[in-house]
């Protein structure tokens, strides 16, 4: 009773966010635009099971050739549906809890940095409001985006770290700091890359106020720290995006920012859907801010303004910065900077920026609501009355965006090989060298490891896992067979015990073989960047856990 009384707030925010996950408790499962989740899960799940770690391939994708997606797509929340297969879910549970837990961690958050900043009271309307804003709900019920999920979720608790180490300078924050940036990166690259400068910002306003140089360092050092833990993802995702099509997604119809800048009147009025955005101000989803929310913001920036202490006014500063230029960057008035700044064309859709929309404005509201309950100007009934209705009012002009378009009870089995190897293939193909030629069916999908190209090949052993391949195969006479696994340099191919550099066709490997018996040794060996990433984790892991025994001893923390 004591924990429910002294946490009574946040056990609230996390039941309002419960509420809005009610479709996922039903059997089967709903169309979103990335409908590749389970198949994702399974297949982190099957890497896994091979021991194959960090998971960086996956067998079944990419037509059955194989591709490095683990490399180059966020990992985190896959790892985490993945744990729940491993404790006997099956992979379309295993993805609902994956996507629950990315769901709440919004909740959780944001009520720990409103409540560090503005009080107990504040920081529940602030998780309310950054849970039942409409970017959350396109990304989730519309978009299936789990990964941008997981890191909008994260994003609360990175600044929450910050603000905490900025009050009270103790070391545990440094080390929150370095978990929720990594887990950013490693839940999303495209949040992470978008979210940093503001981070940036921040931790150098911070650092102007401290005249000590150790503690100007350590206040760098989650985003330092954190770099360094996601490392073995981040390094080989930025060095080796070329041995696949990756870039696809940013030059590809559909994929180029320019057409998907928000029409200011978008953001006052636009119909719910459930289509795509794209060019133009009649988009098939919707970037309307809530008017409820609007008026919250206006009437909270007011009563902070007229409050003129010197310290929430400088927060007050930096949080409508953030908030106008992210809403600039958004339309098209803003074509100059992306076109100065070339790297912001991986964002794709200028409309991102709605994460720290979403999170500045809960903010704000927040800390409108911890003036109003300071005043003794106003009865406490009254303000009470008066949080209520606000509250009810956002809950109840948001709810309904939280639904899916419609559910399918008969789910199709997405983690089945068959439907992954050519209708999940079909959807996400772009990890694949640019030079695979993509089958037109499913009839065209490889039966075996290999196929005989010329000559006459017997197949005596073959053994199969993630990572390593072993083929024993006759050959009589000359002959020639491609290896049905996607090029890319960490496949090591060793032939009766040497290592050879096979030729490559159409981004597939060909194997010139002799007269006889043979073995080809097939393996996954980390490439010199992915070998680099991955030390840079351990280390930085092992620093980290070393560190938190020293401060622990020395009562630090």
């Amino acid at each position: 009773m004591k924990f429910l009384k002294e946490n009574l707030y946040l056990v609230l925010s996390i039941l309002l966010g419960v509420i809005l996950l009610l479709p996922l408790f039903q059997t089967g499962f709903f169309p979103v635009h990335d409908d590749t989740q389970i198949a994702r899960v399974a297949q982190m799940q099957k890497s896994l099971s091979d021991g194959h770690f960090p998971v960086r391939w996956v067998d079944d994708l990419g037509y059955g050739y194989g591709y490095p997606i683990f490399n180059f797509y966020a990992p985190l929340a896959y790892y985490v549906g993945a744990l729940f297969t491993f404790l006997g879910f099956t992979p379309l549970v295993s993805t609902k809890i994956m996507m629950g837990i990315g769901f709440l961690l919004a909740s959780i958050g944001m009520y720990l940095f409103g409540k560090s900043v503005w009080g107990k009271t504040a920081g529940f309307v602030s998780s309310v409001v950054y849970t039942y804003f409409f970017y959350h709900a396109l990304n989730f019920y519309v978009r299936g985006a789990v990964a941008e999920t997981w890191a909008y979720g994260l994003l609360p608790f990175l600044f929450w770290s910050l603000w905490e180490l900025y009050k009270k300078e103790k070391l545990r924050y440094v080390i929150y700091g370095m978990l929720a940036y990594a887990g950013i990166i490693l839940s999303h690259n495209l949040s992470a890359f978008l979210i940093t400068p503001f981070y940036l910002v921040c931790l150098f306003l911070i650092s102007l106020t401290q005249r000590e140089w150790k503690k100007k360092i350590i206040t760098f050092l989650p985003l330092i720290g954190g770099g360094m833990l996601s490392a073995f993802y981040s390094i080989p995702a930025l060095f080796e995006m070329g041995y696949t099509n990756v870039v696809s997604q940013i030059e590809g119809k559909g994929s180029i920012y320019s057409d998907h800048f928000v029409c200011l009147s978008q953001f006052w009025y636009s119909p719910w859907g459930f289509g795509g955005s794209t060019q133009g101000c009649l988009d098939g989803i919707s970037f309307q801010i809530n008017k409820v929310i609007l008026v919250a913001v206006l009437g909270s920036l007011v009563i902070l303004l007229l409050k003129r202490n010197k310290e929430s006014t400088k927060l007050l500063l930096v949080l409508v910065s953030f908030l106008f230029f992210s809403l600039f960057m958004m339309t098209e008035y803003s074509l100059s900077v992306w076109k100065l700044f070339d790297p912001l064309r991986y964002l794709q859709f200028p409309w991102r920026y709605f994460q720290i929309v979403g999170l500045v404005i809960a903010l704000i509201i927040g800390g409108g609501v911890g003036e109003i309950l300071k005043s003794k100007l106003i009865h406490k009934y009254l303000k009470v009355v008066g949080v209520l209705i606000l509250v009810v009012f956002i809950i109840a002009t948001h709810f309904k965006l939280f639904n899916p378009q419609f559910y399918i009870y008969d789910y199709r089995d997405e983690s089945s090989k068959d439907v992954i190897r050519f209708t999940i293939s079909s959807i996400s193909d772009e990890y694949l060298p640019q030079s695979f030629i993509k089958p037109q069916s499913s009839n065209d999908l490889p039966d075996e490891i290999f196929t005989v190209n010329s000559g006459d090949v017997e197949t005596e052993y073959v053994e199969i896992s993630t990572d390593k391949k072993l083929l024993k195969v006759k050959s009589s006479g000359k002959s020639q067979i491609r290896l049905n696994i996607a090029y890319f340099p960490a496949w090591e191919i060793i032939l009766d015990g040497k290592k050879i550099k096979p030729d490559v066709q159409n981004g597939l490997y060909i194997v010139e073989l002799e007269n006889g018996d043979h073995t080809i040794d097939i393996n996954y060996r980390q490439t010199f960047i992915e070998n680099v990433g991955t030390a840079i984790s351990f280390i930085s892991f092992l620093l980290l856990v070393l560190g938190i025994i020293k401060v622990w001893k020395r009562k630090l923390l």
